[in-house]
């Protein structure tokens, strides 16, 4: 009996020991752990001064890896060692990227755009760039393997341009160098060019660059499971007015879009009061008109007076150089000068008008 009790023990303790085991594998397989790459990229994404991963990605990320039941591992790298990483399998998945053939020959995208953005060529305030023909042998600094850099080049080439490219490892340093004047100009996205114009010597100028859609990416061929669900829940979260997705935008880049929707409140205000605005104004001009009447009666009156208390006819006498002759104006007379008018006609001749 005893080595019946041991024996029943020690199963007891194997399966105790397996069973535990086993709910590990199980908990791993129900939370797989995605290796997601993160760069400074601020209000898109970043890593905040307490080291946590934040912005607009991260929070969009969060939601949906909470519905998906996946643990999050993020791993911060410079962007072009984030994206080697990716190529080289040893991180599942990086985010913010802007699709091109090119790198849809690198990578595997998902179907459903995340974010749509586009660049903006800054220089420093001092600096004399008005149109893309001015980036001619100018160092225009960019974020290396960025694909502004290579649409720019086109596009200047286009023009007869040939920019000088110097490329930094991330935007801080590229947007000190700038307002540093160590280059001539940068290209940096709408959301961080916003931002940094507050914290650095730098403007825009009227040069945008590449309007882009922006994804989740995977090495070419790997992980199609991960972005079939980024691209489902991500449709559930754009069809969801108040989702995560409305949060994080409204929390992190709507800033940068204010002047849209207050063009828009300043056009539905002036629908609003334009009814009002038009009232008010006719009932001025209505108001000025009758007072211009009223000053134009007035002085007909004083004409008319004066006219009448004058000795004598005025009147208005046209003889042409044909020899024809129109008598164009006279102000009421008697009749007994009516009589005579013949006689003051013959008088004039000459062509001149008046009493």
């Amino acid at each position: 009996m005893k080595d019946w009790a041991i024996a029943l023990g020690s199963s007891a303790a194997i399966l105790g020991t397996w069973a535990g085991a086993m709910a590990q594998v199980i908990d791993s397989a129900a939370a797989p752990t995605v290796r997601v790459g993160i760069y400074q990229n601020p209000p898109k994404v970043f890593v905040d001064p307490a080291g946590d991963p934040a912005g607009f990605w991260v929070d969009v990320l969060a939601a949906i890896a909470e519905s998906e039941n996946w643990t999050v591992e993020y791993v911060p790298c410079e962007w072009q060692a984030c994206l080697d990483a990716v190529e080289a399998k040893q991180l599942d998945l990086m985010l913010d990227v802007a699709y091109s053939a090119a790198r849809d020959r690198q990578f595997d995208f998902h179907q459903e755009s995340v974010l749509s953005s586009w660049s903006v060529v800054y220089q420093h305030p001092s600096s004399a760039i008005d149109s893309i023909l001015d980036l001619d042998q100018r160092r225009v600094g960019v974020v290396r393997g960025s694909i502004q850099k290579p649409t720019l080049a086109a596009r200047a080439s286009g023009f007869g341009a040939v920019p000088t490219f110097v490329e930094f490892d991330d935007f801080e340093t590229l947007l000190q160098q700038l307002s540093a004047r160590n280059i001539d100009a940068a290209v940096v996205n709408r959301f961080i060019g916003a931002q940094a114009e507050t914290e650095y010597a730098i403007e825009p100028t009227n040069i945008l660059v590449y309007p882009s859609q922006l994804y989740f990416v995977t090495a070419e061929g790997q992980n199609a499971a991960l972005l079939a669900a980024i691209d489902e829940r991500l449709r559930q979260l754009l069809a969801a007015p108040n989702s995560e997705y409305y949060q994080a935008e409204q929390q992190w880049l709507t800033p940068v879009n204010e002047t849209l929707p207050s063009l828009r409140q300043a056009l539905l205000d002036g629908l609003i009061y334009l009814p009002f605005i038009g009232i008010v104004g006719f009932a001025l001009w209505n108001y000025a008109l009758r007072q211009e009447v009223k000053r134009r009666l007035q002085t007909e009156n004083r004409l008319q007076t004066l006219t009448n208390n004058t000795p004598g006819v005025t009147f208005q006498y046209l003889l042409r150089s044909n020899g024809t002759e129109s008598l164009l104006y006279v102000i009421p007379i008697p009749y007994e000068v009516k009589q005579n008018i013949g006689v003051l006609i013959s008088s004039t001749k000459d062509g001149s008008s008046t009493q």
